[in-house]
Parts: C-alpha cells; sequence; structure tokens
C-alpha cells in the first residue's frame, strides 16, 4: 500500500475527483 494522502498532491483537483469516480463506480 503506497502513501494515498502523498499520491493525492500529485493529483489535479479534477483528476483527484476522477480518481474518486473510479472508487465509487468501478463498474462505471
Amino acid at each position: 500500500m503506497y502513501n494515498f494522502k502523498d499520491k493525492i498532491e500529485d493529483y489535479t483537483e479534477r483528476e483527484f475527483i476522477e480518481l474518486l469516480g473510479e472508487f465509487t463506480n468501478p463498474t462505471g
């Protein structure tokens, strides 16, 4: 398991929102 908090800092706000979308919608 990588350091998720540090990884988030590498994302832009839009990329982070899209990433959350993948977690909440794995089949979408």
